[in-house]
This record gives C-alpha cells, structure tokens and sequence, in this order.
C-alpha cells in the first residue's frame, strides 16, 4: 500500500509476503524505523483476514507475478 502526499514524500507503505531468509534483517529494520509494515508470507498464508483490510485501503498496488511458475 502506498499513499503520497507529495512527490518527494511516502506516507505508507505495506510490504507484503517477503521470505525472511530473503530479505535482509537491515531492510525490515529500516521498514520499521519509517513506520511501515511487512508481513510474512507465513503470516499471510496464516491468518489472510489481516491483511484483507491493508489489501482493500490501498491506494496503489504492485505484484510481482515472476515468483509464481
């Protein structure tokens, strides 16, 4: 999910589905020093009904299909 007040400035930003043993432990720490989510595939895989509502609010959203074979 992303919302831009301006060019120059993120408001939000969701990051949703990532592995952890892909995603560096900087990467997540930086995420949460902004103040932005990430949720776990696992988590995802888990218990969807909590990101629905993230899912449904965004106001742009980017898949990357090239995962799925």
């Amino acid at each position: 999910m992303c919302s831009c007040t301006n060019s120059n400035y993120l408001a939000t930003f969701t990051h949703l589905a990532y592995q952890r043993y892909l995603t560096s432990p900087d990467a997540l720490a930086t995420l949460e020093t902004l103040g932005f989510e990430a949720y776990r595939l696992g988590q995802l895989r888990d218990n969807f009904r909590e990101v629905e509502p993230v899912i449904r609010e965004a106001d742009m959203l980017s898949l990357i299909l090239r995962p799925l074979k």
